[in-house]
């Protein structure tokens, strides 16, 4: 959304130019050149298409460098021991945590979701959180645990179903299911309210761990209803 709002305030821009352009044009001479108009109202096109390429261009990533690099050791990666990375199972993703020092010895792991594949980056989780735990399950899910610095709300505990593009949100009991796009937005929020509840509809994505979450509660209810 911030791209979105800085490409038209861009746009507008542009398109403001033009206008007082035309606006001198036409007070300097009683007949203006109307055949230059079409090539003014085709420069926000141009600008429109610029912005995108270079916005694209500043996302890309070298996605073979990013694997090659998750198949080290950690002791031996690029930056190490303040930058990790971790491949999932199927190679598809790279998940890269960053240690940067806030304050004196008070260090915050910042962490980064990369597409290999489309080159991109998927998720940014950048200050003020902190990530601890961050480690891939047999289903290609990211798990981690994000608290933010300092710490108002106690811990979230994420899990990323990347291909799918959803992040299940859980903490004290409570659990919300949200674009994975809208992550860091969700997390953000609930750190300022306190609640998931208060999410904007937007951000809300249909519950496909709903169902999971009622059988492993069905279960754990029948084993304690058996005994030992």
């Amino acid at each position: 959304m911030q791209d979105l709002l800085a490409m038209l305030g861009f746009v507008g821009l542009v398109a403001i130019g033009l206008g007082v352009m035309l606006l001198v044009q036409r007070a300097q001479a009683a007949a203006p050149d109307w055949a230059s108009v079409p090539i003014l109202l085709s420069l926000p096109a141009i600008a429109l298409v610029g912005w995108w390429l270079w916005r694209r261009r500043a996302r890309a990533v070298d996605g073979a460098w990013l694997l090659a690099d998750a198949d080290l050791p950690l002791a031996e990666q690029t930056n190490a021991p303040l930058r990790k990375a971790y491949a999932s199972p199927d190679r598809r993703f790279v998940a890269v945590t960053g240690a940067n020092e806030v304050r004196m010895s008070i260090w915050l792991e910042s962490l980064s979701l990369y597409d290999v594949v489309r080159n991109r980056q998927a998720l940014d989780l950048p200050h003020p959180w902190t990530v601890s735990g961050v480690a891939w399950d047999a289903d290609n899910h990211l798990h981690f645990s994000a608290e933010s610095y300092p710490d108002r709300r106690g811990s979230v505990d994420v899990e990323l179903d990347s291909h799918a593009g959803l992040a299940l949100l859980q903490v004290r009991g409570a659990a919300t299911t949200v674009v994975m796009a809208n992550t860091t937005r969700a997390l953000n929020r609930y750190n300022r309210r306190g609640s998931f509840s208060r999410l904007r509809s937007r951000f809300i994505a249909a519950d496909p761990y709903a169902s999971r979450r009622r059988l492993q509660k069905r279960r754990g209810h029948g084993a304690a209803m058996r005994g030992p």
